[in-house]
């Protein structure tokens, strides 16, 4: 990968992205090798769809695109490619953060961003080696309210992804984040893992479970489908909720077969959400 920086990052730059962000989670989305976060006085997670060779600080291998990102966050994009993500990420997540920061060059605003969906100012005089400018990025408020699932989460899926759907963090973002936020209800990144192992003697608070129609008729399935459901009855304050069509028939078989009433197992999303808004009114 290539060890280029596009953008000479100092500390009048950060200490201008630190008066927007406060003391909210910076996400540096596209970070490259980390230059950003090695210089930040403030919490960051720096993440790009390619490790560097010589990173200056962590980096996380995820795309921006299909990241849950954290509560209390905001993303921060310098110098990115010009691909639509910049635009893609923001629009993808505009009810989890209000304020996006985005620094570039003035001329690449019209490709990177999109002024009919955000209002977009300059932040600052601020301006960097060869003419960046720091831009805020503010969001219209949702007209709808949110509220985030609290404790920790777990998307267990098969290896075997959705038809064009390259990886995990996709197939979560697609089946399960985008389903609920479209219900009102959002996902906080730091409490979510993704995995494709049953998670055996891991702590939990929600099982969201997916392995899809190919695994129909699969003995490996039906038999995780009966573990969930002892560990269902085992645990009765979890919540086991199951993400595809194809699932639901064979987890209602071994629930059938169990023949016990289990309140915490869900058929589908559409389920667990009404389930779980009404248990809220009545709280």
């Amino acid at each position: 990968m290539s060890n280029q920086i596009f953008c000479k990052v100092n500390k009048e730059m950060c200490d201008a992205v630190k008066a927007i962000a406060g003391d909210r989670i910076v996400v540096d989305c596209g970070a490259g090798r980390g230059l950003f976060a090695s210089m930040y006085d403030g919490k960051v997670l720096s993440i790009d769809i390619h490790q560097p060779d010589e990173p200056l600080s962590f980096i996380i291998e995820k795309n921006a695109e299909h990241y849950c990102f954290p509560r209390n966050s905001i993303p921060i994009f310098i110098r990115p490619c010009h691909s639509n993500f910049v635009h893609n990420t923001i629009l993808k997540n505009r009810n989890k953060f209000d304020k996006a920061i985005y620094v570039s060059l003035p001329k690449n605003l019209d490709g990177d961003l999109d002024d009919r969906f955000y209002k977009i100012t300059q932040y600052s005089e601020w301006e960097g080696e060869e003419g960046e400018r720091i831009y805020l990025v503010e969001l219209n408020k949702p007209k709808e309210s949110f509220s985030y699932l609290p404790g920790k989460i777990i998307h267990f899926a098969d290896p075997m992804l959705s038809y064009l759907v390259e990886t995990q963090e996709q197939e979560f973002k697609e089946s399960v984040e985008s389903p609920l936020e479209d219900r009102g209800i959002l996902i906080d990144g730091l409490r979510l893992t993704l995995t494709d192992m049953y998670p055996r003697g891991e702590k939990y608070d929600y099982l969201f479970f997916d392995y899809g129609g190919m695994s129909i008729g699969n003995s490996l399935m039906e038999s995780l489908c009966r573990e969930i459901v002892k560990d269902a009855d085992m645990f009765p304050n979890r919540t086991y909720i199951v993400v595809s069509t194809f699932t639901s028939y064979a987890m209602k078989d071994a629930k059938e077969d169990f023949g016990k009433d289990l309140p915490n197992v869900f058929l589908s999303i559409g389920d667990f959400v009404t389930f779980y808004k009404r248990l809220n009114q009545l709280a």
